[in-house]
């Protein structure tokens, strides 16, 4: 028996009787359940891709997803539950959020308008990091850069030890907000 897709949530009764001139009805009650979302990360940058996963929806329709943040009105891609009300995907993080530390609210709706409170889930949005292959170097060294959570596809604007401009020409970060880069340490000493 296949639940009919306008059944709603909540507690619901089925009765089945035979088909004698005096019909033996036998009825007892079930529980539809509030549709389920889960984002499969804690945290993720600009640009990447987030896996998404739900059960519960009503079975082969439209399910609209909807990414919030204080930053940027909504983000939404529509995707189609399978036979059983699944749904397995990913979403793209939007660089409108903005760099973190921000927190991002993903929500879902199908066409029987479930969409609950209870389904909301947060993912944060770190803020940039930048981290040296070293702690400490000689005038003269080579030290790798790596950056984290920048807007993607931007250009690095500047790259200073100590005041002194160490940058070698344009690097743009990454479709999700990554870059690489090196620098040779500069006349200077002292912690910078």
């Amino acid at each position: 028996l296949a639940i009919p897709k306008d059944a709603g949530i909540g507690k619901k009764t089925i009765s089945a009787a035979d088909g004698a001139s005096t019909p033996l009805v036998g009825t007892t009650s079930f529980t539809i359940t509030v549709p389920t979302l889960a984002v499969g990360l804690d945290s993720a940058h600009m640009g990447q891709s987030v896996p998404i996963t739900g059960a519960g929806w009503v079975p082969d329709s439209a399910v609209t997803l909807t990414l919030t943040s204080a930053s940027t009105e909504r983000a939404t891609k529509v995707v189609t539950a399978d036979g059983a009300g699944g749904i397995d995907t990913i979403m793209i993080v939007p660089s409108t959020v903005g760099v973190g530390p921000v927190t991002v609210t993903f929500t879902a709706e199908d066409q029987a308008t479930y969409n609950n409170d209870s389904t909301a889930q947060t993912m944060k949005i770190p803020k940039p990091t930048v981290t040296l292959s070293v702690s400490e170097a000689s005038v003269g060294d080579v030290v790798d850069v790596t950056a984290a959570a920048f807007p993607p596809s931007s250009g690095l604007s500047v790259l200073t030890i100590g005041g002194a401009d160490v940058s070698s020409g344009v690097v743009t970060s990454d479709s999700e907000g990554g870059l690489t880069t090196s620098f040779i340490v500069p006349g200077v000493t002292g912690s910078n």
